[in-house]
């Protein structure tokens, strides 16, 4: 029997396309040997298999050598991806009631733990580079104010990488909230592969995170939906092993945690080491060729204050969109990226491509950079973001009762859903925020660029939730 997701897989994968995209296997089973034995060693807590609730023998040991290969306290498997990791990391972190200080361009899942556990937020927000059209780094200046003007903060939270690989000073951020007696929150999410390799920015343990949460399958060889969570000092280790037991399933994919496993130990390895630094050869090689293309422009290390994730290849046409430049990819060169939006278009690297792989990229690149070389410059929206007004904390918007109105009416009205325009999946808007005209006329210039609005509702999509 085959249903109509597996044929519709199979059909993608019949077509065989260059993958620049998650996961960080790219959909290549070499590095992932154990893979053969998947039927198995899929069980479940019985003799031999340990309890990941209650990790005693062999989950205990494979846990302690990746925390040892880490620098952590100690981690975990966290098996509902990094989404799941975020829930447990401010579940340790906060009690319900408190503040968290939140980077505003994290992803969904950081505002949806705070619904679910009940925290406040405050927010700091990243630089915008308004010639690259590019949104940059958290100063720590910034949170310095930020903590000394509200010091019912408990903990902070930033995202490091960002989704363009873009790093912050994470140790002086590490130094500012510990100074103040806050507890550091880092969403590595993008940044599992950077403990590996010195010509990469550092890891966020290393520069002092008291809580780190990595997805193992964004940029390693590992299946998708793996993540692990570690603790540092400051962490009490039964925090971790209360969170784990509340938001992990009792029934854990022993091949999650051993594809997780199998990641680490490659990465750590003379192998996963050598193949890294080759990949970061090919990148390096990538953007001097894709910088030489007419009309091309490539984010480079040398553009950023604090670092750049080198395995993220971040690109522009002057006159092609991101989003019209990665279906041009796909359609007519077989190549898939990870994400683009009005500017940009992104590449995401790992130790599973191979140099053809880049190869190919670049000459599609190269046609397709001729072919719209004389295309006339497209007015696009900027990609800042704009000041947000609380007006009552998520959780308690989100039980509220709600009403739909039309977006262009709804000025002055307090949301009562996210509003997210995809790409990239940042929300401009939360549930208990208010909405202003600048909002409105935002949302509007995006949805008529063509990008989507997870959130809008209605047959035009022209109708947002409000609170009553």
């Amino acid at each position: 029997m085959k249903g109509p997701l597996y044929k519709a897989l199979r059909t993608t994968a019949n077509k065989n396309p260059v993958h620049f995209h998650m996961p960080g296997h790219k959909n290549r089973t070499h590095n992932m040997p154990w893979l053969q034995d998947a039927a198995v060693i899929d069980t479940t807590e019985t003799y031999g298999s340990d309890n990941l609730l209650h990790p005693e023998e062999a989950i205990r040991d494979s846990l302690d050598a990746i925390a040892a290969i880490f620098g952590a306290k100690r981690s975990l498997f966290s098996l509902n991806g990094s989404t799941g990791s975020i829930y447990m990391a401010q579940h340790m972190a906060l009690q319900p009631g408190e503040t968290l200080l939140v980077q505003r361009d994290s992803h969904k899942s950081v505002y949806n733990g705070a619904i679910l556990n009940r925290i406040q937020l405050d927010y700091v927000y990243p630089a915008y580079d308004k010639t690259r059209h590019i949104v940059q780094d958290i100063q720590p200046e910034a949170i310095r104010d930020k903590l000394q003007a509200n010091p019912s903060i408990k903990a902070v939270m930033v995202v490091y990488p960002n989704y363009f690989g873009i790093t912050s000073d994470l140790a002086r951020i590490a130094e500012v909230c510990h100074a103040h007696g806050a507890l550091l929150i880092v969403d590595e999410a993008h940044g599992s592969h950077m403990h590996f390799s010195d010509r990469l920015p550092p890891s966020a343990l290393s520069c002092g995170a008291d809580i780190v949460v990595q997805s193992t399958h964004k940029t390693m060889p590992s299946l998708t939906q793996t993540s692990l969570l570690h603790i540092g000092e400051r962490v009490d280790e039964a925090a971790l092993s209360r969170a784990g037991a509340l938001f992990q399933t009792t029934s854990p994919s022993y091949l999650f945690m051993t594809s997780i496993e199998n990641a680490v130990l490659y990465m750590d390895s003379e192998k996963g080491r050598a193949q890294l630094d080759a990949l970061l050869d090919q990148v390096q090689a990538f953007r001097r060729q894709v910088s030489a293309l007419p009309d091309y422009e490539i984010l480079c290390a040398e553009d950023m204050q604090n670092g750049l994730d080198l395995t993220r290849l971040l690109f522009r046409h002057k006159n092609c969109s991101g989003a019209k430049l990665k279906d041009i990819l796909y359609y007519e060169h077989n190549i898939a990226l990870e994400m683009a939006d009005l500017y940009y278009a992104l590449a995401l690297g790992s130790v599973n491509n191979t140099q053809e792989d880049f190869s190919a990229l670049v000459e599609a690149l190269a046609r397709v950079g001729e072919a719209c070389r004389h295309c006339p410059a497209q007015i696009r929206t900027p990609a800042d973001l704009i000041p947000a007004t609380i007006d009552l904390p998520m959780y308690e918007a989100y039980y509220q009762e709600k009403e739909t109105i039309p977006l262009a009416t709804a000025a002055g009205r307090v949301a009562g859903q996210q509003l997210i325009p995809y790409p990239p999946g940042v929300p401009v808007v939360l549930p208990g925020e208010r909405i202003t005209e600048p909002l409105i006329q935002k949302l509007t210039d995006l949805q008529e660029q063509g990008i989507d609005i997870v959130g809008m509702i209605g047959p035009e999509r022209a109708c947002v939730e409000v609170l009553r």
